[in-house]
Order: structure tokens, then C-alpha cells, then sequence
């Protein structure tokens, strides 16, 4: 429950600040780094995401019979035939898991 000015105003901290930017934006400089390992998560999830979208489905894949996928979404995904997981993803009705079911019968 510190702050990073009571900090500094108690002399515990001493920050380095450049000539000329004598007024330090404490409240950024603490929200960075307490929330920094949330950021790079983010980042790591966003670039799988990525590298997801354009994975692409084999045009003999075989949605029925999969464990996971109501028959709404079979329906849905033989009807359309979507080329890559972005695509399917993008389906109506098709939800992320469903998405991630079919990543994951296509192997890694």
C-alpha cells in the first residue's frame, strides 16, 4: 500500500531525475512497474493470438464428431469452411474454446 512518493518524500527512495524535469509523474512510474508483469503477459497472448489468426485449416478437416463443438457449430463451420483459425474465429455462434479445440486437433 506504499506509493512511490511517500517514498521518495521520506527519503527512502531517491529517484534520478534529468535536469529540467524536476516534476516526476510518480503515479505512471508506479503504475508501470507494479502492473509490468500483467503488460508482458498481455503482449505474450497477444502476439499467440498472432501467430494463431493466420494458422491454417486443412480443407479436409472434419468438424463433426469432435468432443466440444455442438451441432450449431459444426453446422456452422462445415457450411462456411473457414481456411484459417482467424477465420473460424469470426464464425457466428463459434466461440473461442471451440477456436482453440480445433488448434488444438490440428496439433501444435
Amino acid at each position: 500500500e506504499t506509493t512511490l512518493a511517500e517514498l521518495t518524500a521520506s527519503g527512502v527512495l531517491a529517484l534520478d531525475v534529468a535536469p529540467g524535469e524536476e516534476v516526476t509523474d510518480c503515479w505512471s512510474i508506479e503504475t508501470t512497474c507494479k502492473y509490468s508483469g500483467y503488460l508482458e503477459r498481455q503482449r505474450a497472448a497477444i502476439e499467440r493470438s498472432r501467430e494463431q489468426e493466420s494458422r491454417r485449416i486443412p480443407p479436409t478437416f472434419r468438424y463433426a464428431g469432435m468432443l466440444g463443438l455442438s451441432a450449431e457449430m459444426v453446422e456452422r463451420l462445415s457450411a462456411v469452411r473457414p481456411e484459417t483459425l482467424g477465420q473460424a474465429s469470426r464464425v457466428p455462434g463459434v466461440t473461442p474454446a471451440a477456436v482453440a479445440l480445433i488448434g488444438a486437433r490440428m496439433g501444435a
